[in-house]
């Protein structure tokens, strides 16, 4: 009798169970009553067949949910090219846009604590967005195309590496602030395709992406900062100030831009006090209202202290294959970037001497073909800027060097040599790869500064240069979807120093697994040697979704002829990359390796399919 009861109890339990989930599953089927008018959309939209009902997006992670809505917003996959109207409580997804319609206001509230506000007309998209707690980092890669927004956005404990950028038309915001504003004025309208959201193939394998602007298009950005800094085109913005996109000028924020922000993207739940959630004036703003009262958890107090923004604008070379069609590829710029070991004795150097540059994985200098500039630990007070004497790439010398403080510069030239290069089966070149050497001779060969009587040479007389045609983050989401997973194999090339001995340098193979599906880089394999030194390096990585990723786990062992071989660099090891061409094609980063004592090594790597 006792198990006929458990047995009737259960199959009630899943009875109710059964009517629940039916009962979930008709209502996200069923018109929702959130849909406008189809002569209210944008003639961008007009296009686009939008639904009623609720999409999940396939292969995507939750990025944050639609916290309160006033009016209308449509809702898009990128991926996918399904659109919906959203409504209060939607899931937002990593690769969605979001368009407030006429007359509307939408908050959304992301998984890390940020808060974003958008007016009305504004469009507005999630292009990248990690939040890996249990690693300490967390990324979010926004983008604007119109319209304006309040930000607010939180860099809790728990984040040791924090990247958090807003990409417009015209400008980059790197966010090292708690609040801002961000509007993208359009002088010049383009025409409604050029803003547009549109199927790359109906066929039901569709592509989506943003059409190119056409080119008597004009906008610009304003941003200003009521709480801590952005940098926006080269230029600090601190609390108070505004960046003007017409001059590029940074003034005080005039009384009438900050008024006009809250009146535009002021938005409260029913019953919701004015200044919760994230906005509304600075009186009714606390911490409890940005964090949603969870101000009883240590992880959710706010960081004040300044976040790494290290995502630089990619200017001009943004290409979609075949008319747009995602399948076929598409790419997002040119990045390159330089790296070197210095040294202060070109011959051996002291046991103190080593001063490792980068390697800043493919950085990308203030203007392509120009300048290159390499950091030391993401660190912008130790760097190095290498500028080109000439237009065509073959001559360069050192014009900035800081240990911290800034250092006298030799003047010396160093030659470019291309050591080679990648191309698609169309013909374009995605990968190339060389090195700037200085051939003077005499006993300042290589010498890059010189602070006082302390000289910092490059080793073996080169600085290390590579660059890359980027993937695009819709191509990566496209792979991702497709659950796709590609080998790269190609060639190491580093230096390696052993203090008081001299430097060497290196060449040898380079592997990997790149799993787009789980966004993982796999299996990495490192081997450069020369004259007795060796360097034997493996380990993995997480790919981002913008192509770029980092080598959590380098390990493996330093060799020299005159030392027993080590089975495991004990001190420090790192490097990254960046996923290359329209459609994949090939891989590219850097890496560096040291024991903690006298041995150094440095390199980068390049790979194809």
């Amino acid at each position: 009798m006792i198990r006929k009861g458990k047995l009737k109890s259960g199959v009630a339990a899943v009875g109710w169970m059964l009517v629940l989930l039916l009962c979930v599953v008709a209502w996200s089927q069923e018109p929702r009553g959130a849909a406008a008018p189809y002569d209210t959309l944008p003639a961008e939209l007009q296009g686009l067949e939008i639904k009623d009902t609720f999409i999940p997006s396939q292969g995507f992670q939750e990025a944050g949910r639609i916290d309160a809505l006033d009016g209308h917003v449509v809702v898009i996959h990128r991926a996918s090219g399904e659109a919906y109207f959203g409504r209060e409580g939607d899931p937002v997804f990593e690769n969605d846009t979001l368009e407030t319609l006429v007359d509307s206001r939408c908050r959304l509230r992301f998984q890390n604590g940020d808060v974003v506000s958008m007016a009305e007309e504004t469009r507005f998209g999630v292009d990248v967005y990690q939040d890996r707690r249990q690693e300490g980092k967390s990324e979010s890669l926004l983008s604007m195309i119109k319209g304006k927004a309040m930000f607010y956005a939180l860099r809790l404990f728990r984040h040791k590496k924090r990247r958090f950028n807003v990409k417009t038309p015209t400008a980059v915001v790197g966010v090292r602030g708690t609040k801002f504003g961000v509007a993208v004025h359009w002088l010049v309208e383009p025409n409604a395709q050029a803003l547009g959201v549109r199927l790359a193939d109906r066929s039901g394998k569709l592509g989506l992406q943003l059409a190119q602007m056409n080119p008597q298009a004009k906008s610009v950005t304003d941003c200003h900062s009521e709480d801590g800094v952005l940098d926006v085109a080269g230029k600090t913005v601190g609390p108070g100030q505004m960046y003007r996109g017409r001059d590029g000028e940074v003034i005080p924020t005039p009384p009438e831009v900050l008024q006009g922000f809250r009146q535009a993207t002021e938005i409260r739940k029913q019953g919701e006090a004015q200044g919760a959630a994230g906005e509304g004036d600075e009186e009714g703003e606390d911490e409890g209202a940005l964090l949603g009262g969870a101000t009883g958890d240590a992880e959710n107090l706010l960081d004040l202290a300044d976040a790494m923004s290290d995502i630089a604008t990619q200017q001009g070379g943004e290409q979609a294959m075949s008319g747009g069609n995602i399948a076929e590829g598409k790419t997002a710029g040119w990045i390159s970037g330089i790296m070197a070991i210095l040294v202060d004795d070109l011959a051996g150097g002291d046991a103190w001497g080593i001063y490792e540059h980068g390697p800043n994985l493919l950085g990308s200098g203030p203007d392509q073909h120009v300048a290159y500039k390499t950091t030391h630990d993401e660190d912008p007070n130790h760097s190095l800027v290498l500028q080109e004497q000439d237009a065509e790439g073959t001559k360069a010398s050192v014009t900035e060097f800081s240990d911290g403080t800034g250092i006298p510069v030799s003047g010396r030239t160093f030659t470019y040599f291309r050591g080679g290069s990648y191309t698609d089966a169309s013909g374009q070149e995605y990968l190339a790869w060389g090195w700037w050497e200085d051939l003077g001779g005499g006993p300042d060969q290589g010498l890059v500064a010189e602070d006082g009587g302390n000289p910092y040479y490059a080793a073996t007389a080169k600085i290390w240069h590579i660059e890359g045609l980027r993937t695009h983050p819709d191509y990566i989401a496209y792979l991702h979807q497709q659950g796709a997973r590609y080998s790269y194999s190609g060639e190491s090339k580093g230096v390696f120093v052993e203090n008081g001995v001299g430097a060497v340098e290196l060449t040898g193979s380079f592997s990997c697994q790149v799993d787009y599906a789980s966004r993982s880089v796999e299996d990495i394999h490192i081997h450069s040697a020369n004259a007795g030194y060796s360097v034997d390096l493996s380990g993995s990585g997480s790919l981002d979704s913008d192509g770029e990723f980092d080598i959590d786990n380098l390990s493996g062992k330093l060799d020299t002829p005159s030392t027993t071989p080590q089975d495991t660099i004990p001190w420090a090891t790192g490097g990254g990359g960046v996923i290359c061409g329209a459609k994949a094609d090939g891989i590219a980063g850097a890496w560096n390796a040291h024991d903690g004592g006298n041995l150094w090594a440095a390199g980068q790597f390049y790979g194809k399919r």
